[in-house]
């Protein structure tokens, strides 16, 4: 057997405590403890009661639920509780004589040995001397039972409860035969309804906890933050809406605070059983067009009441048509609404018209549905019928679509049959007639044709003329060369609309490929084309100047003659369309010591064979840009160095 239990010990034990008195009764709700001011009259007892009030620092319940103070087994620190332990923490006593539905909630953690150890909460109506659990832990979870027994049979609360049910578990896992698992893990908010103690005069509350004889290794139970009060009331509530369904309207619970049983009454007695509901949120469909009382009355978990009443206005909708009197053009139909939640809108189908009149005239024969529909989304449709005698009708509509962007070669051809006489046509917006129903010469657009009758009945039809996208450019840009290319520079096009892939061309040149790169041997102003596959085209026109190479000249300030093949030379670095006039080098005694006779000369360092000493010698250029036929003169000095 797990648990040795002392029994001798616990019958003397409950043979001779005293049982605690109601000496000053507790009738003002709502009460709240939360123990930070002290122990609020609460008292421990029992056999190794290890109850401590004050500042918890344990292994696991180290603080309190709210502020610093609240009750805890096991003392205030460390992590372990007595042997044997049937203890309590019993309550003030209190006066439900005015209460009609007693409800608590308090804040609890458990940490001891899951199923062997653990705690109950318990009420006495005879000052001590019974005890019976607050419910049980099987009741249904709502928002006013919450967090309530977690187990069903705790071993150690024999002698302190003849239901064991209460709460145990720890956070830890099984450690040999320790039991884990099943722990708060925290501070909780457990709720209960009591109306079974409503206007008792004398009720008081314990906290009772048992323990075995091993496996006491844990933090054991804590309590804080208690409230007793009446129930929280419930407040009834609903919202509604129209569904798609004409006079079907969806009805949406908004009671407060967690009602559980719904009785609704829609105001509707033609509708026979469906006038009543007990759907949280239930669907109705009203008999008729009209002005309906809907109820909902509400109920609670702790048995609590509340009702809501709501008119709702249906939607009424009356047709009237008039019928066309020529080829169907002149038909009319009036529609009335009434009910409607802030404005309402006439919807015609077909046609998809709308207006806030209801009135629909130059209608055709036909079967016409009207929807009326208020602010609210809630619609009610009527349909009704126009005839009319014998109309033209279309025979053929056929348009050609431009071929290019911004052109105007689109053509349409409609044609009709029927009606009286002779046909007319008219395109609308441009107002140009026809005797044959051909038009030509005409932009994108939205086109309609009209055709009239000798009985000015009318006959319409509408077409879209498309035309290709606008063809632009992606890239148009002009890359110059470096001074010394064989080309200055080249073009690079690209183009997207239109219809397909692109051909490009440049003039002068006349040349055309599909890459849209064309390279440029002189400057001068050039025209560029982009042509897709059906001939339409994009162009632009770009201005090339040629760049003067002949200012990009380079003189070096240094060399060093010593046949190491670097910068053993003096020479002009990026001469380029130019022409040496005169090229000479001097040593300080204004010798010439080099002379170029051509552009691409240079001086290796030495005079008449044989090598210049270190120093610095002075040169002068003269030379003609070829281009302009500009003149330039550089002078300057280049240090010898080995």
């Amino acid at each position: 057997m797990k648990y040795l239990l002392k029994l001798l010990t616990l019958l003397l034990f409950f043979s001779t405590q005293v049982q605690s008195q109601c000496l000053n009764t507790i009738s003002t709700f709502p009460y709240n403890e939360s123990f930070e001011s002290g122990m609020g009259g609460w008292v421990s007892g029992g056999t190794n009661s290890d109850w401590a009030w004050g500042i918890p620092n344990k292994t696991f319940i180290n603080s309190a639920a709210q502020g610093q103070y609240c009750w805890v087994t096991g003392g205030l620190t460390g992590s372990f509780y007595s042997f044997g332990q049937r203890s309590y923490v019993y309550s003030p006593c209190f006066n439900f004589t005015s209460v009609q539905r007693p409800f608590v909630k308090f804040k609890i953690w458990w940490e001891g040995e899951n199923q062997y150890d653990g705690t109950v909460f318990q009420y006495s109506l005879n000052n001590g001397q019974t005890w019976q659990n607050v419910g049980s832990n099987t009741d249904p979870v709502n928002c006013l039972n919450q967090n309530w027994f977690n187990t069903s049979n705790i071993t150690a609360l024999s002698t302190l409860a003849s239901s064991q049910q209460g709460w145990s578990g720890t956070i830890q896992p099984t450690q040999g035969t320790c039991f884990g698992g099943n722990g708060s893990g925290g501070w909780v908010t457990a709720k209960h309804c009591m109306n079974n103690l409503a206007g008792q005069a004398s009720v008081m509350f314990r906290f009772a906890f048992g323990a075995g004889t091993i496996c006491n290794d844990f933090n054991g139970v804590g309590f804080d933050d208690i409230t007793i009060s009446e129930v929280p009331p419930d407040t009834a509530d609903f919202n509604f809406m129209c569904t798609a369904i004409p006079l079907q309207y969806m009805f949406t619970d908004l009671s407060t605070t967690c009602p559980n049983v719904f009785s609704w009454n829609f105001g509707d007695p033609a509708s026979g059983a469906s006038n009543s509901s007990s759907q949280q949120n239930p669907l109705h469909t009203f008999s008729a067009p009209g002005n309906y009382q809907v109820t909902l009355n509400v109920q609670g978990p702790c048995g609590q009441t509340a009702s809501k009443v709501y008119t709702v206005n249906t939607l009424n909708l009356n047709v009237l048509g008039t019928n066309p009197t020529c080829a169907g053009n002149n038909g009319q139909i009036t529609a009335t609404g009434a009910n409607a939640a802030g404005l309402a809108v006439y919807t015609l189908q077909p046609g998809g018209t709308t207006n806030n009149t209801g009135l629909f005239s130059n209608l055709t024969a036909g079967t016409y549905t009207i929807t009326y529909s208020d602010a609210a989304s809630c619609s009610i449709t009527k349909t009704i019928s126009l005839t009319s005698p014998s109309s033209a009708s279309w025979t053929s509509v056929n348009a050609t679509n431009v071929s290019c962007f911004g052109g105007s070669n689109a053509s349409i051809n409609a044609l009709a049959s029927g009606g009286t006489g002779i046909l007319n046509y008219q395109l609308l917006p441009s107002g140009a007639t026809s005797t044959n129903g051909l038009f030509s010469n005409l932009t994108a657009g939205v086109y309609t044709v009209v055709a009239t009758d000798a009985s000015n009945c009318i006959l319409t039809t509408q077409i879209t003329i498309t035309q290709p996208n606008e063809i632009v450019w992606t890239e148009n840009n002009f890359t110059r060369n470096a001074c010394g290319s064989n080309n200055i520079g080249y073009f690079t096009i690209k183009a997207q609309g239109g219809n397909g892939n692109f051909t490009y061309s440049i003039f002068p040149g006349n040349v055309s490929n599909t890459s849209g790169n064309f390279p440029v041997q002189q400057g001068g102003t050039y025209k560029l084309f982009a042509f897709d596959q059906s001939g339409c085209s994009l162009s632009i026109e770009k201005e090339i100047i040629e760049q003067d190479c002949c200012t990009s000249l380079f003189i070096p300030t240094a060399f060093s003659p010593n046949n190491d093949n670097r910068n053993d030379e003096f020479r002009l670095v990026n001469f380029f369309g130019s022409r040496i006039e005169k090229f000479q080098v001097y040593n300080r005694w204004g010798q010439a010591v080099f002379t170029a006779q051509h552009d691409e000369d240079r001086w290796d360092g030495k005079y008449k064979g044989m090598d210049c000493e270190i120093g610095t010698y002075f040169y002068i250029l003269e030379y003609t840009c070829l281009s302009n036929g500009k003149k330039y003169t550089y002078k300057g000095d280049v240090s010898l160095v080995r």
